[in-house]
């Protein structure tokens, strides 16, 4: 048994980048228990984390740092860009920086004040930081990340193209991201590491894991990769399925289980942490499917669940991006109507609109799954054999989609900034009623099998590997020599 440590699970972001972390975290608490793991994320998680470790009876411990990355998704900039496609605007702009900066500065304050760390594992977004403390202090590491950014020929870094640019290309697109992404942010971390008496870094931490073989896990199926690790990828480089939070005993609401059982399985339609849409857009395109397939049933996941009070809203403007911006009368009536309708819908059992719910239990029961695309939301889809409509904003998710479509579970992606109610309907008729469809839902079913005989339980397997590293090979960045 492994003496005592001090272990940090580091992860900032979204409730996507969130919730995998807590799992692993608590499964690696588990598994050590002379041991202390503190899950290390935004602080907005704080009363989340508190509820879910006190659930499981855990002695995981929750340290937040400063930085709401909600602040960074709903800035001017970033919605406008999310809305045009326009998305070389989305640089690193002052909220993407601040939140960094304050994440960084509360991480290195806790490792150098508060807790002697002894292990670090962490995720891609707080890498760079994890790095420089495994330098100045000597500390083991190892990065799990859930979307697969080593070299590989077979496809281009997920930012770059959803699809193939041919091999040659798509290795070379490895390195440039490295260097690009490393030039925008060496900045910030070069003024912290010379705080901590390190020197500049002249090159990509990304760049470096790979010269240094340093150990990686990606958190996604190897069943979404034609059952293969990608070729160029190190003997050290693994696969190790989707994360997801279980918790014994828990539910759904009895409204959405009631829901569920008086009529066919529902499409599930949600953009999940992305703010790009307005609540109104959004209950237009769950509206017009419902007008369009009049056999179909919504559940609509987006955080406003009084529809008497979503009506009150749209006539005081509540939801206008600028105040200086009103519905023209024509609008009013439109939205008016999409929500007279709604309500009438609501009462037929036809649509539900809810505000969160467990993918793991919800996705089984669903027809479809219509959303942004995001690493978790598609993983938690993939698990449950339940087919796709990829609707993907940016970064990773236009890969996930093209992947889901290329697997044959899933619609050809609609790319956010191209989305209209039409395009909607035409999926959701590819997927559940075309020539199609019964492929598509048994291919899914086939993924959803593998991976129950070969990841049935992820959590396990990213412990696992992470122990053999941390006990056999642990990873402790070089110190490099002050000029």
């Amino acid at each position: 048994m492994m003496e005592k440590k001090n272990i940090g699970v580091v992860s900032i972001g979204t409730r996507g980048d969130f919730q995998p972390f807590i799992a692993f975290a608590l499964a690696l608490q588990e598994r050590l228990p002379e041991s202390q793991v503190y899950l290390i994320s935004n602080s907005i998680y704080d009363q989340v984390a508190a509820q879910i470790i006190h659930g499981r009876k855990s002695k995981l411990l929750f340290r937040g740092l400063s930085g709401n990355p909600r602040e960074t998704l709903d800035h001017p900039e970033t919605k406008k860009a999310l809305k045009t496609g326009d998305l070389s605007k989305l640089e690193l702009n002052k909220p993407t920086e601040d939140l960094i900066k304050k994440c960084m500065v509360d991480l290195i304050d806790l490792s150098v004040n508060q807790i002697k760390f002894d292990w670090f594992i962490s995720a891609p977004m707080t890498f760079p930081v994890v790095w420089m403390l495994s330098e100045k202090f000597e500390i083991p590491i190892d990065c799990i990340a859930l979307v697969p950014d080593a070299p590989t020929e077979d496809f281009p870094f997920c930012v770059v193209s959803a699809s193939s640019l041919g091999a040659e290309q798509n290795l070379a697109t490895y390195e440039m991201i490295y260097s690009v992404g490393f030039q925008m942010m060496q900045h910030l971390f070069n003024e912290q590491r010379e705080l901590l008496g390190l020197p500049k870094m002249t090159q990509s931490w990304n760049s470096m894991r790979e010269k240094l073989n340093m150990p990686l896990l990606f958190a996604c199926s190897k069943h979404c990769f034609d059952n293969q690790k990608p070729s160029k990828y190190r003997d050290n480089v693994e696969l190790t399925g989707y994360l997801e939070l279980k918790s014994e005993g828990e539910s759904l609401s009895q409204e959405l289980e009631e829901f569920l059982q008086v009529g066919q399985a529902p499409i599930f339609l949600s953009f999940g942490s992305m703010p790009a849409l307005d609540p109104f857009q959004l209950f237009e395109l769950a509206h017009d499917v419902l007008v369009k397939h009049d056999s179909k049933r919504v559940v609509l996941s987006c955080g406003w669940t009084n529809i008497d009070s979503i009506f009150t809203d749209l006539k005081e403007h509540k939801y206008e991006q600028e105040q200086s911006t009103t519905f023209s009368e024509e609008e009013s009536t439109k939205y008016e109507s999409i929500l007279s309708n709604m309500r009438d819908l609501i009462t037929e059992k036809r649509l539900l609109i809810i505000k969160e719910a467990p993918y793991y239990l919800l996705f089984p029961n669903c027809a479809a799954i219509a959303h942004h695309c995001g690493a978790g939301t598609t993983g938690a889809a993939v698990v449950a054999g339940t087919p796709h409509l990829p609707i993907p904003i940016f970064l990773d998710q236009p890969f996930w989609g093209q992947r889901m479509f290329d697997l044959g579970v899933g619609s050809s992606p609609i790319l956010f900034k191209d989305l209209t109610s039409d395009k909607l309907n035409e999926a959701v008729s590819y997927v559940l009623d075309g020539e199609k469809s019964e492929s598509i839902r048994n291919k899914a079913l086939e993924i959803k099998e593998l991976i129950e005989r070969d990841e049935a339980d992820p959590c396990e397997i990213n412990v696992n590997i992470c122990l053999k590293n941390y006990c056999n090979h642990p990873f402790i960045v070089p110190k490099q020599e002050l000029e």
